[in-house]
């Protein structure tokens, strides 16, 4: 592996990494809402408060957003329908059965990841590689363990773990989606495309649902509400280092470092809430980070794939794009 390849997917799996810490802040974020708020809410204001930004820098930077191709412009459609959907289905399910169970399910998303990349972007998997990603999903089992996962199987479990299921499915395509995107569209383009449609795709449940929980603010909402836009600016970032990552290195490195939410979410856990993590989540954390770190030394993928997975010339973040950029 040369160095300058060492260093790309070194830096494509912090980027990642570092992405998943910020979700994970917007994710612990619904524990602070009141009962009324649901998912729905918060994540069509993350929306809203995302579009905001990067709408205002689009214009001030006068990017044409308008000249992308509408073929590009269905797949970042698609993107984020399957992104949104995914995360629906994951909600849903650990709402009807229990959390750990539902987890382990979702799980999934990391081999699906790997097995889409394989199929669709014909990304090469050497032995050394799925053993890291191995230890990143027995890590990963090892904390949804200790949690009690399946400690009880039942046949009303059918339909949440289809659901569970179908979220892991639509959230791998959407890593999918990304690595696309991230190589071929500028990274101001993708940002404000996923907000627009976002905003767009779950503005009407939310806003037909809207809780009314009695105090109001300036704007006839309740302060409490408006006040999860600020997670908008923290999403914008979280994705740009997911473009970022993701324009580094192929699916099947990038998409496995995925699991890094759980040490994430156990530490918001202890820092937070001053929850103390179990024995099997220090274990399985371990195992994750191990895992993550293997998965930063691979070796570049012989033959064409090698060159496929190699990193396209990386334009300057949020920078201006030309026409041919923006219909590229």
């Amino acid at each position: 592996m040369t160095s300058e390849h060492a260093r790309s997917q070194l830096a494509a799996v912090l980027w990642v990494t570092l992405s998943t810490g910020l979700f994970s802040l917007t994710f612990a974020s619904g524990r602070l809402a009141p009962a009324e708020v649901t998912a729905l809410h918060i994540l069509f204001l993350r929306y809203v408060g995302g579009f905001a930004v990067v709408g205002t820098i689009v214009a001030a930077r006068r990017q044409p957003v308008g000249r992308t191709r509408p073929a590009r412009v269905a797949t970042h459609a698609l993107r984020t329908v399957c992104g949104a959907s995914g995360g629906m289905c994951a909600i849903q399910a650990a709402v009807t059965m229990p959390i750990a169970d539902a987890t382990a399910i979702g799980m999934l998303d990391g081999l699906l990841i790997v097995a889409l990349g394989i199929v669709l972007l014909g990304e090469v998997v050497s032995g050394r590689h799925w053993f890291a990603i191995a230890v990143s999903v027995l890590g990963g089992g090892v904390v949804v363990a200790g949690r009690g996962a399946f400690a009880e199987l039942d046949a009303a479990y059918a339909l949440p773990a289809a659901l569970a299921f179908a979220g892991a499915v639509l959230i791998a395509l959407e890593s999918i989606l990304i690595r696309v995107l991230a190589v071929s569209e500028p990274l101001l383009n993708v940002l404000f495309f996923v907000n627009l449609f976002g905003m767009l795709l779950l503005g009407g449940p939310a806003l037909a649902t809207w809780p009314d929980i009695g105090a109001t603010g300036p704007l006839g909402a309740d302060p409490a509400i408006l006040g999860f836009l600020i997670l908008g600016p923290i999403s914008i970032s979280g994705q740009y280092c997911t473009l970022r990552g993701y324009r580094l290195a192929p699916v099947s490195v990038v998409g496995p470092v995925g699991y890094s939410w759980i040490v994430f979410a156990a530490l918001i856990g202890l820092i937070g809430f001053a929850e103390v993590p179990t024995l099997a989540t220090v274990a399985g954390s371990v195992l994750i980070v191990a895992g993550g770190a293997m998965l930063a030394r691979l070796p570049s993928p012989p033959g064409k794939a090698a060159a496929a997975a190699a990193p396209p010339p990386v334009r300057p973040a949020l920078s201006d794009a030309s026409p041919a950029d923006a219909d590229a």
